[in-house]
């Protein structure tokens, strides 16, 4: 593992977790209100759920796995089963993630393009983004010979 990997990974932690949900929300919110000035509250509404379905998903994912985490810390979890957990995790994700999506797209009747974007920039954007500049090094410390 690379010195890139490694200080990413000691900043890896719930308040990092924590972070990163608020600046979905706060994407989410900014994009909503783009939204509501461009256009109406129907498109804000969606746009905000769009980003809030994203963000619980992400908080929730991250709780299973801190679960994990913290079980291995308590007794000795083989490498299978910690898979085992987090592949569950994900099906569960991606489950309550499509859930969500046809109860707001079906029941409450949001705007399918808003939604769909509002939740494409909390999920993966802001995500990219958070990662992009928190594991980035400054460039002078970088040695490509040394990995």
């Amino acid at each position: 593992m690379n010195k890139t990997a490694l200080e990413f990974e000691k900043k890896a932690n719930a308040s990092a977790l924590l972070k990163l949900a608020f600046l979905q929300a706060f994407g989410s919110v900014v994009f909503s209100l783009g939204l509501w000035y461009c256009f109406d509250a129907r498109e804000a509404l969606s746009g905000l759920f769009g980003g809030l379905t994203a963000t619980t998903m992400s908080l929730f994912m991250a709780a299973r796995l801190f679960a994990v985490h913290r079980l291995s810390k308590l007794r000795s979890v083989a490498p299978g089963e910690a898979l085992v957990r987090f592949y569950i995790t994900a099906i569960l994700k991606i489950i309550f993630t499509l859930a969500m999506m046809v109860i707001f797209i079906v029941v409450i009747e949001v705007s399918i393009l808003p939604f769909i974007i509002s939740y494409l920039i909390a999920a993966v954007i802001v995500n990219l983004l958070y990662i992009y500049l928190e594991a980035k090094e400054p460039e002078e410390e970088y040695d490509p010979r040394v990995s």
